[in-house]
């Protein structure tokens, strides 16, 4: 078992069976069943501001350029530098996450537990952001702050994820069940 299901089967322990607050059983079935258009709406969300950052980030450049381009010809030198490394993780980060967000949409709509799976790397991406921020400069939108909400977004997210995984890996069934067919004699 590898260090990812090892931790899927923790996780699930801590926030599914020994949780102090279940969801009831009628609000873990519409969740599980909406999974997928909150995976379609916040994936399309995040592709409108990975695009959005990324022209920001360049308007961004050109301001700094010209600014810097005013301060030379002046005689002050430059007075600040580009939008740095951490700003185009961030972009990276963002489109990475929508990217498995909307890979996850049709396993989610079909709940098979693939698309269970993508949601949960989705998580794990951004608990992985958030201790890398915890490294970057406050100013900057990073720092301890920015860990601890990162941090309890994440808890809070896999909470409800972890609620509604056992009707993605065939124990329940969020839909209702199929009528029989009649033969006709």
């Amino acid at each position: 078992m590898d260090v990812l299901q090892k931790l899927e089967v923790t996780l699930d322990e801590v926030l599914h069976k020994k949780a102090p607050f279940q969801l009831p059983e009628n609000g873990k079935k519409s969740l599980a069943a909406a999974f997928w258009w909150i995976a379609l709406v916040i994936g399309l969300l995040q592709v409108w501001a990975v695009f959005g950052l990324w022209h920001l980030g360049h308007v961004a450049n050109r301001v700094v350029d010209l600014a810097n381009s005013l301060s030379l010809t002046y005689g002050n030198g430059e007075i600040t530098g580009h939008l740095g490394f951490f700003y185009y993780l961030s972009v990276g980060v963002l489109a990475f996450d929508a990217a498995l967000l909307l890979l996850a949409v049709s396993g989610l709509k079909a709940l098979k537990k693939a698309g269970w799976n993508l949601l949960y790397y989705s998580l794990l991406l951004n608990v992985a952001y958030g201790v890398v921020r915890l490294f970057t400069d406050s100013a900057v939108g990073g720092g301890f702050s920015s860990f601890v909400g990162s941090l309890l977004g994440s808890v809070v997210g896999a909470y409800f994820l972890f609620q509604v995984r056992s009707y993605f890996v065939g124990h329940k069934s969020p839909s209702s069940p199929k009528p029989a067919v009649s033969k006709k004699a």
